[in-house]
């Protein structure tokens, strides 16, 4: 989804995102950014 900017079933994510940015990033950086996300505690 990073790279694309779509789902799994093809759908498009909101425009807002800079898809032209994340697209570029590595394989580690982006398991990083989930690793990092995944760690927070979730707000009400």
């Amino acid at each position: 989804m990073l790279k694309t900017g779509k789902r799994p079933d093809g759908s498009e994510v909101s425009k807002v995102m800079p898809f032209v940015s994340l697209r570029e990033m590595s394989e580690l950086d982006v398991r990083a950014l989930h690793l990092h996300l995944t760690t927070m505690k979730r707000q009400p």
